[in-house]
């Protein structure tokens, strides 16, 4: 793959639909990221989401988010060309190896506070994963990359579908972003994807892992995944619970802003420094929601939920 006025250096990352190189800029030598698709011929429907990625990226100015710089057509191909944001991605560095806890904290509280700023300007990035995080080695920046299915939407119906056909990274993928729900999609969702995401940071392996696609869904929607301090015994429990509260099957569970999670993170953190451990303490107590939100949970119904729950469950397992 070529792009003029362009020199690929190396690839990023490689999904699916879309492929991320390393590149300069002939012009001025300057370090940037050229997004694509692997397709030679894309989709109408695929080449509008990266203009929509550009049309928002073009706009937002948070610290922590690639700014945009041009959006090249070459070959009826389009290309996404960013300011260089970093070297690797965090999943790289997760399949390098478990990361130390000073590690963990500098790249998650940064993770926090970038999604708690994309919130503020009214974005839902809908697919939070260790993928689209880029890290810059050298200085232990990170970047929230890959805005391609990113809406304005303050909550968005969800309609239950083909895994291959749902939006987003399965893997990482909230229980109401698998249409499997009833609830609407809101910025939460975003909330859930980081704790899958610090989940993997923490302890190299995924909430849930499988092959099957439904399986996968089954576990997002209705199975508790085993504690990163459970896994882990060196992982403080605090931390472990910061990531569990993140996981919530309901979104009102959760923790309701990125900046909730970042001064959580900052408490545990601090501790960690001065004292080499991290009394439990009471989560959540600088949470503020900056919104309205009407839950969405059903009153009153709790032991029929259950059932249903359970019953789903009997026909997962067969």
């Amino acid at each position: 793959m070529s792009l003029p006025g362009y020199i690929l250096e190396s690839e990023l990352y490689r999904g699916r639909k879309r492929v991320v190189y390393r590149a300069r800029r002939e012009q001025d030598n300057a370090a940037v990221i050229v997004k694509t698709f692997v397709d030679e011929f894309p989709t109408p429907a695929e080449s509008a989401g990266l203009r929509r990625e550009f049309e928002i990226l073009h706009t937002l100015t948070v610290r922590g988010v690639a700014r945009a710089i041009a959006l090249e057509s070459h070959r009826d191909r389009l290309h996404l060309v960013l300011e260089e944001a970093g070297d690797t991605t965090l999943k790289m560095l997760c399949v390098e190896g478990t990361l130390d806890l000073r590690t963990f904290f500098h790249i998650a509280r940064q993770l926090a506070s970038i999604l708690a700023e994309v919130h503020r300007a009214g974005i839902v990035h809908k697919d939070v994963n260790s993928n689209n995080v880029l890290v810059d080695r050298a200085t232990g920046r990170v970047t929230l990359a890959d805005f391609g299915i990113a809406s304005r939407a303050r909550s968005e119906p969800q309609r239950p579908g083909l895994p291959h056909l749902i939006e987003g990274t399965l893997a990482y993928m909230s229980p109401e972003q698998t249409g499997r729900m009833n609830r609407d999609l809101d910025y939460r969702s975003d909330l859930y994807s980081l704790g899958v995401t610090l989940y993997e940071l923490l302890t190299g392996r995924l909430p849930f892992e499988s092959a099957d696609p439904l399986e996968l869904i089954h576990g997002h929607v209705a199975r508790i995944p085993v504690s990163p301090a459970e896994r882990d015994q060196r992982i403080p429990t605090p931390v472990s619970d910061i990531v569990m509260r993140l996981l919530a099957k309901n979104a009102d569970d959760r923790y309701q802003s990125g900046e909730g999670v970042a001064a959580d993170l900052a408490r545990c953190h601090a501790q960690w420094e001065s004292a080499g451990r991290i009394e439990p303490f009471s989560l959540a107590l600088e949470d503020v929601r900056d919104r309205f939100v009407i839950p969405q949970r059903l009153y009153g119904r709790e032991a029929d939920v259950e059932r249903l729950l359970e019953t789903f469950e009997r026909v997962a397992a067969g």
